[in-house]
């Protein structure tokens, strides 16, 4: 059996030391996991997580029922912290998840990446999401990468036209 998730990690690595906007990440300190995805269901190929956030200071922590859709204060002293994760020594900063076999699955021809990698062949989608995750790393370890817009502030949204352009060159 091929353990694709070790693969994925040993082609990220190369990737890191090949792209100088992608050199600042540490490999040993990102954890890539592969979880289930049907291939014909939405959604992502792959998620970037971050767990080297600080702890926040106390806040209020909100609910939205089901039912109703109204939103509740459920307690002012909810702290959110990120789990530590381990590998030996090394503290996990980042978890990467690819969908499989829904990764395995993207198609040029159907992926709105025909755009960008038109004439190509199809496996340059699959590099296009293996780098497309790497880049939302935040070079400062503050989370995820904040996107800005053209006006210069910061975006709540971690993708934009910006984000894609920069992906395509990398790749």
């Amino acid at each position: 059996m091929i353990n694709y998730t070790d693969h994925i990690w040993r082609l990220m690595s190369d990737i890191v030391e090949r792209v100088p906007t992608l050199g600042f990440l540490d490999m040993n300190r990102v954890l890539v996991f592969a979880r289930a995805g049907r291939a014909q269901a939405e959604g992502p190929y792959a998620t970037c997580h971050c767990l080297c956030l600080p702890e926040s200071e106390p806040g209020y922590y909100y609910w939205r029922d089901r039912r109703t859709g109204l939103l509740t204060r459920r307690s002012e002293w909810f702290v959110t912290k990120s789990p530590v994760v381990k590998i030996g020594n090394v503290t996990v900063d980042y978890m990467v998840s690819f969908a499989l076999p829904r990764f395995c699955d993207q198609s040029l021809s159907r992926s709105r990446k025909l755009a960008h990698y038109s004439g190509h062949e199809s496996w340059i989608t699959k590099l296009d999401t293996i780098v497309h995750e790497l880049y939302h790393i935040d070079p400062e370890r503050g989370g995820i990468r904040r996107m800005e817009r053209a006006d210069g502030t910061a975006s709540a949204h971690c993708h934009g036209q910006h984000f894609f352009r920069q992906v395509v060159s990398m790749v």
